[in-house]
């Protein structure tokens, strides 16, 4: 199965009101970050094209969250906020796929010129996974995770 079409062996639904907690719970079980009610309330905003939770027989299994942020006056960015992926569902493709909606649904945007994502900096697996997604390390953030250690993040970047 590719991952195109892995999303077809689950239910996809958008981040709304009704499955916000899925999400929060998802982050919560998989992230070492805790996000604030108004990041969520983000979330539920440009959830309709951007935020996506995954579920496994109404069980959430994955989800990936986004926002959509001014880059100049003419142009937006896609912040990819949160990629979850339970452990028991990693390596089967399902974030990759996740990624790649999220990467389709910005190029229908005309707007929208780049995605961006910060990763704890011990975090080589996903970085690993977004760069062969076309992401591109562009800087280093130390102490940006001021509740962790280590705290410091890369920041990836690829244009849509």
């Amino acid at each position: 199965m590719t991952n195109s079409d892995i999303l077809d062996s689950f239910t996809l639904k958008t981040t709304n009101s009704k499955n916000i907690a899925d999400l929060k719970a998802l982050n919560e079980a998989v992230l070492p970050v805790v996000y604030s009610k108004r990041v969520y309330e983000q979330i539920v905003y440009f959830g309709d094209r951007f935020s996506f939770v995954v579920y496994d027989n109404n069980k959430p299994i994955a989800a990936v969250a986004c926002r959509l942020e001014d880059k100049d006056l003419a142009t937006y960015k896609i912040n990819i906020m949160t990629l979850v992926v339970l452990d028991d569902y990693r390596q089967k493709g399902i974030g990759t796929a996740l990624v790649k909606r999220i990467l389709r649904a910005a190029k229908e945007q005309p707007r929208v010129v780049e995605a961006y994502l910060n990763v704890l900096e011990t975090n080589t697996g996903a970085v690993k996974l977004y760069e062969r997604l076309g992401f591109s390390v562009t800087s280093f953030i130390p102490n940006y995770y001021q509740k962790l250690e280590p705290s410091g993040c890369y920041v990836l970047v690829k244009k849509v």
